[in-house]
């Protein structure tokens, strides 16, 4: 416009462009959370949060400034005054200001050390001179007015769970002994989320000085496409693609009232596409059903339809490192994959699925030794209404454990619960299609009394497994039917 070129261009379509930063993007630099690259492929969280801590990118879609006077409601929220570790109160509780945000993300306060990169669970410490230099942009862009000849088209999406704020909180770890617990003091952070968003980004910042807003319910698409519809491939489904191609039409020829009465008028036979913002009372978030393992297995989940959500083979011509990506697909509509690094060789799988009463199918595939927890929970912005957990279960690269969730929509009454809805867990240890373990939710497998006989027969099983039938294993199996006859 300075240099009188505005007129070179007739009108600007955004689609889910985070104008004023996304707090997604906070988790995602202190932590690595959420980095998939397109959708299917997560980046292992230490090593992407180490390429992204001197990246100056990452720290430009940090809520900006002009974030907080548009959205009023913090996106870091500490449990307490003091949270140990990272805050000993020269925080406040709710950070909602952008100069509080940059003063956390460097640790201005100096309340923290610089954690090993392979840390995820505590904050790194941000890059302090490219926080700065991404306030310097924001205080550029966001105050930019458009010519009023550029027609502006926001297209955003919303209708899926969205990071809103960050949180800490500490949490007790006690490990049982026969005397005295031991314990220890973790850092735990997760998300509360809104629907007004599209999985990464909040409306409010993709709709910023939007002329024409256009809202993408991906709910809606999610179920027409057969396939979960985010932020990362909003761009594939053919409602976005329809209503761009609406957008590209609309002329400058008629007053800009009605060019949008025009739009409008086209694009209401598209589904799940309408005018304008979502309706904000609609942020109440649904039920959803969280599924997720901790090591050392992959988690899969099947909807009733035979839709998979969970970890995919490396696609046949990637030549990657191995343990650096994982690839994943997302077909359950409405569904979320998601991977939490615990360290350089322990991950915790996320599988999230809608709440709507319909059957999942539940399969755990062995990776390693050792053992492992299933968990089941109902939440609802965050917040776990219902919870079961299979816990302390042995594993094998040959184990198979399958079970099925089922649970009758929050609404309907009563209420089926978790426990009473889900099936024992079936645990096939060394593969050969025959259950060896019934396990039942809510008892610690590895520290049941009653569980030590089966346990020991679930051993001998693993030994053959791994040693097959040979005179080493023939005759540590020996050793463990005297254990086996002491116990009884």
């Amino acid at each position: 416009d300075e240099i009188g070129k505005s007129n070179l261009i007739d009108s600007v379509i955004s689609v889910a462009v985070p104008y004023l930063g996304t707090p997604q993007a906070i988790a995602s630099v202190l932590h690595g959370d959420g980095q998939s690259i397109g959708l299917g492929i997560i980046v292992k969280q230490a090593v992407i949060r180490e390429f992204g801590l001197n990246m100056p990118s990452a720290y430009s879609l940090l809520p900006s400034a002009k974030y907080f006077s548009r959205i009023l409601s913090p996106t870091i929220v500490f449990a307490s005054s003091s949270v140990a570790g990272i805050n000993n109160g020269s925080y406040p509780i709710n950070i909602q200001s952008g100069s509080e945000q940059l003063a956390f993300i460097t640790d201005l306060n100096n309340t923290r050390t610089q954690p090993n990169l392979s840390n995820i669970d505590l904050p790194i410490i941000g890059n302090k001179t490219l926080s700065m230099a991404a306030d310097v942009l924001h205080s550029i862009l966001d105050p930019y007015s458009w010519p009023t000849n550029i027609v502006r088209w926001a297209i955003l999406g919303w209708n899926a769970v969205t990071t809103k704020s960050v949180n800490y909180y500490n949490e007790m770890d006690c490990k049982k002994s026969p005397s005295l617990p031991s314990c220890k003091t973790l850092l735990i952070h997760n998300a509360s989320t809104t629907l007004m968003g599209d999985g990464t980004v909040v409306v409010k910042s993709a709709v910023y000085e939007a002329g024409n807003a256009t809202s993408i319910d991906l709910s809606i698409i999610s179920n027409k496409e057969n396939t979960a519809i985010s932020h990362a491939n909003i761009l594939e489904a053919s409602s976005t693609q329809r209503a761009i191609r609406n957008a590209l039409l609309a002329t400058n020829g008629d007053s800009n009232e009605d060019m949008k009465n025009s739009f409008c008028q086209k694009i209401s036979s598209i589904p799940g596409v309408t005018c304008g913002e979502p309706d904000y009372s609609k942020d109440i978030p649904d039920t959803e059903l969280v599924i997720s393992t901790h090591s050392p297995v992959e988690l899969h989940v099947y909807d009733e339809m035979g839709n998979h959500t969970g970890v995919i083979p490396i696609p046949t011509g990637f030549d990657i490192e191995e343990g650096l990506y994982t690839f994943f697909e997302a077909k359950i509509p409405g569904s979320r994959f998601s991977k939490q690094d615990k360290n350089e060789n322990e991950s915790d799988n996320y599988v999230t699925v809608p709440d709507n009463g319909k059957k999942y199918s539940v399969v755990v595939q062995g990776t390693g030794v050792g053992d492992f927890t299933l968990e089941v929970e109902r939440q609802k912005g965050g917040a776990v209404l219902d919870h079961v957990e299979y816990n302390g279960l042995p594993v094998t690269p040959l184990t198979i454990a399958t079970t099925s969730v089922m649970v009758a929509p929050f609404e309907s009454l009563p209420v089926s619960n978790l426990a009473s809805s889900s099936k024992r867990l079936q645990i096939d240890v060394d593969g050969n299609g025959s259950p060896d373990i019934q396990a039942t939710s809510g008892v610690d497998f590895l520290t049941a009394d009653f569980y030590w006989v089966n346990y020991l027969e679930v051993l001998k099983k693993m030994i053959t497994s791994l040693l097959g039938n040979t005179n080493k294993a023939n005759n540590l199996n020996k050793r463990i039917d005297k254990l086996e006859n002491l116990v009884k």
